[in-house]
């Protein structure tokens, strides 16, 4: 959890210069090379903070979005991640420390962790002009079968932390959808930080196999939670995020 007086601490300022070094020498160039990204709606973007709500396509959306917001529009992206097994292990906490993100439970239960993330979320959102970003369809894992085949949009969770986040700090929310082939959701769908390095070297060599992978995203109007209930809002964002995807979708 952080405060206030994180925000003019030496520690806030080395993270984001970790992550500045980090994105413009590493996550940018491999991007680049392994991705084709086609992008439409991102003027939608609002020029202050905003909660931006996406959906899961690949095992790494939140790096690749992440950099290209921090490259075109110069803000950080802070996104939720989940508690539990990615901050099990000592390298991914470390790791998801110095990148800012915000841990949160899955487990419904766990009403601490949801207020912490939304107390988390609504510093971020007030004391800098950087993105908050959730995935309203929760882990990736969850949403994939055993054959790697991942659950249609419509048949996905819809967990209301976005728009919670969104309403309570009275801040646009923006529905976000992205595509890419089965195939590489299939193949990408697990990363270096949950298979160890494995993992790593599978995925960098299908990639250079394959270079570059077709990613598109499209990102809808921003809404005003002001103007909905917190049930209205939810659908409204999945909905949203439906009708974006198939307007991109090739599959």
């Amino acid at each position: 959890m952080i405060d206030q007086k994180y925000f003019t601490s030496k520690v806030r300022q080395r993270r984001a210069n970790f992550y500045r070094v980090l994105e413009r020498s590493i996550i940018r160039n491999l991007r680049k090379r392994y991705l084709n990204i086609e992008i439409t709606g991102e003027n939608n973007l609002p020029v202050g903070s905003a909660v931006l709500a996406m959906h899961h396509e690949l095992g790494i959306d939140g790096w690749i979005l992440a950099s290209r917001f921090y490259e075109t529009k110069g803000k950080k992206m802070h996104y939720l991640t989940q508690k539990e097994g990615y901050f099990t292990c000592w390298w991914n906490r470390a790791l998801a420390s110095a990148l800012e993100e915000i841990p949160v439970s899955i487990d419904r239960a766990d009403v601490g962790s949801y207020r912490t993330a939304i107390c988390d979320s609504g510093l971020w959102l007030g004391k800098s002009e950087d993105y908050v970003g959730a995935f309203i369809d929760g882990p990736f894992a969850r949403i994939m079968d055993l054959d790697r085949n991942a659950t249609p949009l419509e048949d996905r969770p819809n967990y209301p932390i976005a728009t919670l986040i969104a309403r309570k700090n009275n801040k646009p929310i923006v529905p976000i959808a992205e595509w890419c082939d089965a195939d590489s959701r299939r193949n990408l769908a697990f990363w270096w930080l949950a298979g160890g390095l494995r993992t790593l070297w599978r995925n960098i060599r299908y990639m250079e196999r394959k270079k570059p992978i077709r990613y598109k995203v499209a990102i809808g109007t921003a809404l005003n939670p002001e103007e909905y209930s917190l049930k209205e809002l939810t659908e409204r964002v999945r909905l949203e995020q439906i009708t974006l995807r198939e307007s991109i979708r090739e599959d």
